[in-house]
């Protein structure tokens, strides 16, 4: 396939950014003396040629793939906001990723029922469904609260409280 020139290689750049043919071709630093509709033209030419169309795609799939999140990317971000919250003492913002891990994991199921008016109960189970993929020189410590009893302990989490009795 022939190579693409510098302005064809910033129009495909631009074109992906914008979605705007035109533009982008006159950015890539084509001439603007034209009319629009002849810009409109020069640059449908131009998208219409094969190496412009692979570089197109291939750009196009290099933003997929940087804008993917998935469970893994949301744990790992999950993980490095629970450690800058700790090192910041920022114990509530902590506790809410550790319980967002454990969600994504599918290790906590919440369920919520309404009755009686407006009076709503909040139930959530404990489910030791898989273990929690835990960096191997930090593990995962959830907080309690003194009155606070678990009777079925997420794996492999480790409970503490000061005032525990």
């Amino acid at each position: 396939m022939r190579k693409l020139s510098e302005r064809q290689r910033l129009f495909c750049i631009a074109y992906v950014e914008t979605g705007e043919a035109r533009q982008s071709f006159v950015d890539a630093g084509y001439s603007a003396n034209s009319s629009n509709q002849v810009l409109s033209v020069q640059a449908s030419r131009l998208l219409a040629k094969p190496n412009v169309i692979a570089y197109v795609n291939e750009l196009k799939a290099k933003q997929a793939e940087a804008l993917t999140v998935n469970v893994a990317t949301i744990t790992a971000m999950l993980y490095e906001t629970r450690a800058d919250a700790r090192k910041a003492g920022q114990h509530g913002v902590a506790q809410s990723c550790a319980m967002g891990i454990a969600k994504l994991h599918g290790l906590l199921i919440e369920r919520q029922e309404v009755s009686g008016g407006a009076e709503l109960s909040l139930t959530v189970n404990y489910v030791p469904a898989k273990a929690l993929p835990a960096p191997a020189n930090e593990p995962l410590t959830i907080d309690v609260e003194p009155d606070t009893k678990l009777e079925t302990p997420i794996a492999p989490v480790s409970v503490r409280s000061s005032n525990v009795a």
